[in-house]
């Protein structure tokens, strides 16, 4: 049998290109050809997909993480257009769960990744992969950094995350125009939430980066304070303006924007509709599979384009529905802590018990 793997990451422990090794290395053994791509939504993952399309250049640089911690992370360009993933750089997978920190966790180290590359390889366009992130700041905190002064009357306001955003009574764009004119950037999201409201950045998301039910309503009306400082409601009730804790309404106050789903991109990237002709299965999934890989993420981005759904079939580290299409680790390979333990060693049981 030939067999295409187009899985996206199982998030905190194995990558797509690793999953895709993997299967095909046990399959492989069964005597099946077994490709695999490197895919994504936009969040994690997303400058692997974009490395194995595109020739690009890899930078690595240092920025602070969510919670201000300075670490190692990379961009790519291609000419005059970067390729920027937010997870990779300020993403919740390298934090603890105690770590989590809704108020304080912030974008910056996104914006200065960003400033980096249009001041070393003058960036005309910039392409934002997005989710995956552990901050509901509204994309101040990368605002900040490219350039944007937060103030409270008179007073700067430094080091901007959501609890802060509550104390402004203006903000300077000044600088980060001088940086961003004729700059234009492309938003990959995996979500077409508002920003605000019950179907919000902090409503929606807010609970999985450590936010409590109380929380969500102080950091949604923050976030409502932001919006009517910058007198940007209209913007914000844009779909899309909702994802990476509100990064997509932080960008497009810096650059002329569009906004597209990351899955729908990145097939188009490597023609799916053609690939996935020449193959008599495709493998596809995520850590965990539930109702929302039903709405732009790689699994439905795949089953709006295969012709054929008897083709599909699906993997993951925790199943939250009942499809029948659908083999997950958990609890029929092992428990949830095993299997985050000894990643590579589940999907390789799983996979035996499936062909």
């Amino acid at each position: 049998m030939k067999i295409l793997v187009a899985c996206d990451s199982f998030k905190g422990s194995l990558t797509s290109i690793e999953i895709g090794k993997i299967v095909k290395e046990e399959l492989s053994k069964k005597n099946h050809n077994v490709d695999y791509i490197a895919i994504s939504d936009g969040g994690e993952g997303f400058l692997d997909s974009i490395e194995a399309c595109i020739p690009c250049h890899k930078e690595t640089v240092f920025a602070k993480n969510a919670i201000g911690v300075l670490k190692e992370c990379h961009y790519l360009y291609l000419g005059d257009t970067l390729y920027v993933e937010l997870a990779e750089v300020v993403g919740i997978k390298d934090l603890k769960e105690s770590e989590l920190s809704p108020y304080h966790a912030n974008t910056y180290g996104l914006g200065e990744v960003v400033k980096h590359a249009i001041k070393k390889h003058n960036i005309k366009h910039v392409v934002f992969g997005l989710g995956g992130s552990a901050s509901t700041d509204g994309g101040s905190g990368l605002l900040e950094a490219l350039g944007a002064k937060f103030y409270q009357d008179d007073k700067l306001i430094t080091n901007i995350n959501n609890e802060k955003l509550a104390l402004i009574t203006h903000v300077d764009f000044t600088d980060v125009h001088k940086l961003t004119t004729g700059i234009d950037a492309l938003i990959l999201t995996d979500v077409s939430n508002e920003l605000l409201g019950e179907n919000g950045a902090a409503y929606i998301f807010g609970p999985q980066k450590g936010a409590s039910s109380k929380d969500v309503i102080t950091l949604d009306n923050n976030l409502r304070h932001f919006v009517s400082i910058l007198k940007q409601e209209d913007l914000a009730k844009q779909k899309g303006t909702g994802a990476a804790g509100g990064t997509t309404f932080g960008i497009m106050n810096a650059f002329l924007t569009n906004v597209e789903l990351g899955i729908k991109y990145l097939l188009q990237l490597v023609d799916f509709k053609n690939l996935v002709k020449d193959y008599d299965l495709i493998i596809t999934g995520e850590g965990k599979f539930d109702e929302q890989s039903k709405m732009g993420k790689v699994y439905q981005g795949i089953v709006e384009v295969l012709d054929d759904l008897t083709k599909l079939k699906v993997i993951c580290a925790l199943n939250d529905t009942n499809d029948e299409f659908v083999y997950s680790i958990v609890p029929s390979i092992c428990t949830k802590e095993e299997s985050l333990n000894n990643p590579k060693e589940s999907l390789i049981k799983l996979l035996n018990k499936m062909f």
